[in-house]
């Protein structure tokens, strides 16, 4: 099933931890956002898989809703919390 990784904040990419074709396990860091407020937001997913496409860089300005990422995620469950 392909699943998008969407922007929760207004803000700038710190940090990318996953590139094109990287295995991204559930809760695993994949970016790094500072929002309005000078705050940094983890985003994760509660899945595990393959990112298909990036989206951003760091340095990007995103803003909350827009797509960072697409990954294809796994058919099997890992049971990891």
């Amino acid at each position: 099933m392909n699943r998008s990784v969407v922007c929760p904040c207004e803000g700038v990419i710190e940090k990318v931890f996953v590139n094109h074709a990287s295995r991204v396990y559930e809760w695993e860091p994949m970016f790094v956002i500072r929002n309005g407020q000078g705050n940094q937001e983890k985003i994760t997913l509660g899945v595990s898989g393959e990112i298909s496409e990036l989206h951003v860089k760091e340095n990007d300005r995103v803003t909350g809703g827009f797509v960072l990422a697409s990954m294809k995620e796994d058919d099997f469950v890992t049971g990891s919390d």
